[in-house]
């Protein structure tokens, strides 16, 4: 049995048929006799890799490779590998079926394992999958690795084959639940670890279709040595050939306003926090300001320049035209206080890395500014 490479070799007193094999007809168990057994193992698939003569080498499948691998007490050792199999495993070339092998051959050695290869290599990425609607990626490997072993700055994003727009995982970014080993690592990331993995590209480029996470063709990832452990304390490999995403679920959720941060009139500006990066320009246009959160006066804001007031690309400063501050300050409100400036937004207003149009904030449920600034400058004589 090689557990390094998967391959459970047979040796028959003759030549049987390939086709005939079914595999989950064979079981493991670590010891001769059922009774003394802890473990039962049948097969639950595979292939026939070569057949030469009399000997029939099995290709393991991953599962069941994996699960061999995982089980401490299973086929460790020769005396601790021993098959039993029915009279359904496998024919011979006329169809005869096999003898079948159970525990009446008592502690009979050529059942047990001749010989025994241990795993000694370290763990490989099969691919991953990721779900931005969900906040996940899972990590499928070669074997059974060790969640607690899982170091998220070995894991970068990237956008393409030639690692545009990198994001590298950082302590904190993504959380692993299970605590027990196995082939599969399934993260989940922040909110803003996802927003960070987007908004790589923003000073680089206007198209977001290449930004790093929107779509299937601009994931992808690569990985430091030392991501995580297997099961004999073997750490994955270095691989910096970015490895495109397997399974991937495109965002799907709109982008909100979460926080009318700022209006100053100082500076004739507003500022604006928004849940997830969002391009520029933002159409101030469908901004309306008033006196309270279910209505009053209101001033619905002309067009005006944003820009982004963060690297995260989540907060936006946008400048008052001049008609829309003398409306402010000549008004009885909204805008001479906190009390009396409020926040509402129609759907459309901003869009998305991944094109999605900013939810509606209704004129009934409008957001409070959190810091307002007075006008406080005096005037000044400018000529004569």
């Amino acid at each position: 049995l090689d557990l390094n490479n998967g391959i459970l070799r047979l040796n028959f007193s003759e030549t049987v048929d390939r086709d005939s094999v079914q595999f989950n007809q064979l079981t493991l168990q670590n010891s001769f006799s059922s009774p003394l057994s802890t473990v039962f193992y049948p097969l639950t698939g595979g292939s026939v890799a070569s057949i030469m003569g009399t000997v029939v080498d099995i290709q393991l499948s991953i599962g069941d490779l994996n699960a061999i691998r995982l089980d401490t007490t299973l086929c460790t050792t020769q005396l601790a590998c021993w098959i039993r199999l029915t009279d359904n495993f496998v024919r011979d070339l006329v169809g005869n079926p096999v003898i079948a092998v159970t525990d009446d051959v008592g502690f009979d050695l050529r059942y047990s394992a001749q010989r025994i290869v241990l795993d000694s290599s370290p763990p490989e990425i099969i691919g991953f999958d990721v779900n931005f609607n969900t906040f996940s990626v899972v990590l499928e490997f070669s074997e059974a690795v060790v969640p607690s072993t899982f170091d998220p700055r070995a894991l970068t994003f990237v956008a393409d084959i030639n690692g545009t727009f990198p994001y590298t995982l950082q302590i904190g970014d993504a959380f692993e639940a299970a605590t027990t080993p196995s082939s599969f690592l399934r993260l989940t990331l922040l909110n803003s670890t996802i927003n960070r993995i987007k908004e790589v590209c923003l000073d680089f480029t206007s198209d977001y279709e290449s930004c790093t996470g929107i779509n299937a063709s601009s994931t992808y990832i690569t990985v430091a040595a030392g991501l995580v452990e297997d099961l004999a304390n073997r750490r994955l490999e270095a691989i910096t050939e970015p490895i495109p995403v397997r399974d991937f679920t495109r965002d799907e959720t709109s982008p909100r306003v979460e926080e009318f941060q700022l209006i100053d009139l100082n500076t004739y500006t507003i500022t604006v926090r928004f849940s997830e990066p969002v391009q520029l320009p933002v159409n101030l246009s469908f901004f309306t300001l008033q006196s309270t959160a279910t209505g009053g006066a209101n001033i619905t804001l002309l067009p005006g320049r944003s820009s982004y007031e963060t690297t995260d690309h989540t907060i936006v400063q946008f400048q008052l035209d001049p008609e829309d501050i003398r409306t402010i300050k000549l008004g009885s409100g909204p805008g001479t206080g906190m009390g009396d400036t409020y926040l509402s937004v129609l759907e459309g207003a901003a869009l998305d890395l991944s094109g999605l149009s900013l939810a509606e904030i209704g004129t009934s449920n409008a957001l409070q500014v959190v810091r307002f600034q007075g006008d406080n400058i005096a005037p000044s004589l400018l000529s004569f």
